[in-house]
């Protein structure tokens, strides 16, 4: 079974952003919580529909929010899952030490097509949009 973590990478590669897109950058941070916050109302509309394909979809896309968050850091992700069901399956109620995994960021890599991201509105972020708005 292929890695959700490589999944996700497949399809920002896919969408041409770079592995490390955050870096201190809280405009694109704030960006993916809301992308994770609308599948969390998404789920909670399909629940209330008692759409459970909806409520598949909706789970999945909130995986994948959050797993490309943890990329967009250049996080381990995989690494803090298996930490995390780690702890699970011992019981243990002790808090998981995940701080080697979320060190401070590299810098952000601009997008491709962006030119110039420090004199760029959108910050290299240009609405996955091979041309730069700027």
């Amino acid at each position: 079974m292929r890695s959700k973590t490589a999944d996700v990478r497949r399809v920002h590669a896919l969408l041409g952003l770079s592995p490390q897109v955050f870096g201190e950058d809280r405009l694109l941070r704030h960006v993916r919580v809301k992308l994770v916050h609308d599948c969390c109302s998404n789920l909670v509309k399909a629940d209330a529909a008692d759409d459970r394909e909806a409520i598949m979809e909706s789970l999945v896309m909130i995986v994948h929010g959050a797993i490309g968050f943890a990329v967009g850091y250049g996080w381990d992700f995989d690494a803090a899952w298996h930490r995390i069901q780690h702890k699970l399956m011992s019981g243990s109620t002790a808090p998981v030490d995940l701080s080697d995994l979320v060190a401070e960021p590299a810098p952000p890599l601009p997008y491709p097509w962006c030119t110039r991201p420090q004199a760029c509105r959108n910050r290299g972020f240009c609405q996955a949009k091979p041309v730069c708005t700027e």
